[in-house]
C-alpha cells in the first residue's frame, strides 16, 4: 500500500474508528468484569488489552472489512461458568484464549469450519437465550448493592443467595442502575442511531466524579457511601497494554493437575466453536449490508490469531461482534482500516482517560450488561420458532435451561446431540413420494405412507430413491415398502441415488425379496450413476432382474411398454 493510498484509507476510516472506540471502551470494560465475576483484581482493564490486542491483530491478518473484535456476551457466560469451575483461580483464563485460538486455527489449516457451522440454530438461539439469562443474573448483586455472604459454584445458587439478602439492597445503588437502564432504553427507543452506552459512561463517571469529590471534601450522606466504582471494586488497578502470568508457574500446575487441564480443553473447544459461529454470522450479516465478499478460512485464521495474542498478552478469548460491527458500517467504515483505528483509539483513550473510566459506577455497568443481555434474548424470534416449528422452540428452550442450571457447555453440546436424534428420526422414517398409475393413466402423486392406506391390487407405482442410502434412510423404507400388499408392478427409479452404503445393499436385498414373494413385478430405471451401478451389480436379484429385461433407462420407457397413457409419466 502507497503511502497516499493509506493516507487516503485513514481519512475515509478514522471517523468509523472513532466512533467504535467509543462504544468498545465501556462494551468491553463491562463485558470483562461479567466474564470474570468478582475473582479478578483487574477484570476492566484485561476488558480492554482484549479489545486492543484481538481487534488490532484481526484487522491485519482477518478478511473480513467491517469486523470488530473484542470480549463478546456469547463469550462471557462460558468464561464465567470457567472461573466458577474448580480451576484454582482467573490465571488460567488467558490460556483459554491460547488454547481456544489454536483449535481455531487448526479448524482453519483444515478447512473445517463449514462444520462447525453446520450447528443448528435451534441449539444457538437457546444458548444464547441462556447466556443472556446468565449475564443479567449475574448483575443482581452489583444492580441492588449486595454483598453476597457467601459464592457458590452453580447460578442458580448465587441467585438465591442475592435474593436471600434482598433486606440488604442499598437503595442509592439500585435508583442509580434503574435510572440507567431505563436511559438505555429510551436511548434504543428515540436515539437508535447513537448506541446508548456512549452517553450512558460519560454520565455515569460525571456521578462516580461527583460522589467521590463529595466524599473527598466530607459533603456526602452516609446512605451514598455504598454506590460501588470500578476504582473502589477494583483498587489497585492502573492501565498497562499487558498483564502476561506468569507462564511457567501455569505450566507446572496444569501438567501436576490433569482435571484442570481437562476442563481447560473442554472449555476452550466451545470457545472456540461459539467463536467461530459468532465471527462468521457477523461476516456473513456484514457481506448482505456492504455486498462486499470476505474470505470465510482466512476470517477464521485471524480469529484464531486474534485470540492466540490475546492469551498471550493476558487478556480474554474473542470474536467478532455483531453490535460493533452494525456500528462500523453505519459509520461509514471502507477498509479494515477501520478496525484497526478502533484498536488504536481504544489504546489511546483508555490510555489517557483510564482514571476516568475507573470512575463509573458498578450499578451502571450492571446497567449496561442488563441491556446486552437483554439484546441477547429476541421474544419475537422465539415467538417465530414457535410458530414455525414447535419442536425446535422447545429444544430451543431445553438448550437454554441446561445452558442456565449446568453450564454452556452441556447446554450446547446436550442440545445438539438431541437435536441429532431428532434429525436422524426424521430421516429414518423414509418418507417418499410415488407416482401411482390406476386403470393405465396417471392417478396421483403422494407419499408412501398415505399410498399404502388407499393400495389397488392393479396399480402400476413409480418408487425413486434419492441422495444416499444408508443406515440412517434405509431401513424405514424398507418398513414402508412391507406394506405394499396390492400393486402389480414396481418401478423402482435411481436417477437420485448418488451413493449406497453396506446397510443400503442388505436391506435392498430385504425389500426385493418381499416384493417377489408378494408376486409384484420389479423394474429398475435410471441407473446413470457408475458408483450406484456397480454396486447393485453385487446383488443378486439384479443379476434375476437383467435377465429378465427388466432393467431401463427411464421409467417413460417402461410406462411405454406398459401401454400406460402418456398423459402424465413423471
Amino acid at each position: 500500500m502507497n503511502l497516499n493510498l493509506l493516507k487516503q484509507n485513514i481519512r475515509d476510516n478514522w471517523k468509523s474508528g472513532l466512533a467504535v472506540a467509543l462504544i468498545n471502551i465501556p462494551l468491553s470494560i463491562s463485558l470483562a468484569v461479567v466474564s470474570l465475576g468478582s475473582g479478578s483484581a483487574n477484570a476492566p482493564l484485561l476488558g480492554l488489552i482484549t479489545a486492543i490486542w484481538a481487534g488490532l491483530c484481526a484487522a491485519i491478518f482477518a478478511s473480513n472489512k467491517h469486523n470488530i473484535y473484542g470480549p463478546a456476551g456469547a463469550l462471557s457466560g462460558i468464561i464465567l461458568a470457567f472461573v466458577m469451575q474448580k480451576t484454582g483461580n482467573i490465571i488460567y483464563v488467558p490460556i483459554l484464549a491460547i488454547v481456544a485460538g489454536i483449535i481455531i486455527m487448526i479448524i482453519s489449516f483444515l478447512r473445517l469450519t463449514r462444520f462447525i457451522t453446520l450447528i443448528p440454530s435451534s441449539a444457538l438461539h437457546g444458548f444464547l437465550l441462556g447466556v443472556g439469562v446468565i449475564i443479567a443474573t449475574s448483575q443482581l448483586n452489583s444492580a441492588f448493592g449486595v454483598i453476597p455472604h457467601a459464592q457458590h459454584e452453580a447460578l442458580y445458587q448465587n441467585i438465591i443467595q442475592t435474593f436471600s439478602q434482598i433486606s440488604e439492597i442499598h437503595w442509592p445503588t439500585f435508583i442509580l442502575f434503574l435510572v440507567s437502564f431505563i436511559f438505555l432504553l429510551v436511548m434504543k427507543r428515540f436515539v437508535p442511531k447513537i448506541p446508548g452506552a456512549i452517553p450512558l459512561t460519560v454520565i455515569g463517571i460525571l456521578i462516580g466524579g461527583g460522589l467521590n469529590y463529595l466524599q473527598w471534601a466530607h459533603m456526602l450522606p452516609g446512605a451514598f457511601l455504598g454506590i460501588q466504582t470500578i476504582a473502589s471494586k477494583f483498587p489497585s488497578l492502573s492501565f498497562s497494554l499487558m498483564d502476561m502470568p506468569n507462564f511457567s508457574n501455569i505450566e507446572l500446575n496444569l501438567f501436576s493437575n490433569l482435571e484442570t487441564l481437562k476442563i481447560i480443553l473442554r472449555f476452550s473447544f466451545v470457545i472456540a466453536v461459539i467463536a467461530i459461529l459468532e465471527t462468521i454470522i457477523s461476516a456473513k450479516i456484514s457481506e448482505k449490508m456492504t455486498k462486499q465478499s470476505f474470505d470465510k478460512d482466512r476470517e477464521v485464521f485471524g480469529l484464531g490469531l486474534a485470540n492466540i495474542v490475546s492469551g498471550i498478552v493476558g487478556g480474554l478469548p474473542a470474536t467478532a461482534v455483531l453490535v460493533r460491527m452494525a456500528f462500523n458500517v453505519k459509520n461509514g467504515a471502507t477498509s479494515r482500516m477501520s478496525a484497526a483505528l478502533t484498536a488504536i483509539f481504544t489504546l489511546i483513550i483508555g490510555w489517557l482517560l483510564f482514571d476516568f473510566f475507573k470512575l463509573l459506577p458498578m450499578p451502571v455497568i450492571a446497567a449496561i450488561l442488563m441491556n446486552i443481555a437483554i439484546g441477547m434474548i429476541d421474544v419475537n424470534l422465539y415467538k417465530n420458532i414457535h410458530s414455525l416449528d414447535k419442536v425446535s422452540f422447545y429444544l430451543t428452550l431445553f438448550v437454554a435451561f441446561v445452558t442456565i442450571a449446568d453450564d454452556p457447555i452441556t447446554g450446547i453440546i446436550l442440545g445438539n446431540a438431541i437435536i441429532l436424534i431428532v434429525f436422524i428420526g426424521k430421516v429414518s422414517k423414509g418418507n417418499i413420494d410415488v407416482t401411482v398409475f390406476r386403470n393405465h393413466i396417471f392417478f396421483d402423486k403422494l407419499r408412501l405412507s398415505e399410498y399404502v392406506k388407499i393400495q389397488n391390487p392393479h396399480d402400476i407405482i413409480i418408487y425413486r430413491f434419492t441422495g444416499t442410502l444408508n443406515y440412517l434412510n434405509i431401513e424405514g423404507q424398507l418398513e414402508q415398502v412391507k406394506q405394499l400388499k396390492e400393486p402389480k408392478t414396481v418401478i423402482f427409479s435411481f436417477g437420485q441415488v448418488n451413493s449406497i452404503d453396506i446397510d443400503g445393499i442388505e436391506t435392498f436385498e430385504e425389500i426385493f425379496s418381499f416384493l417377489e414373494k408378494q408376486g409384484i413385478e420389479i423394474y429398475f430405471t435410471g441407473i446413470s450413476n457408475p458408483y450406484v451401478e456397480t454396486i447393485l451389480r453385487k446383488i443378486p436379484i439384479y443379476k434375476e432382474i437383467e435377465k429378465s429385461g427388466n432393467i431401463y433407462k427411464s421409467s417413460a420407457f417402461v410406462l411405454d411398454k406398459l401401454g400406460l397413457s402418456s398423459e402424465k409419466k413423471s
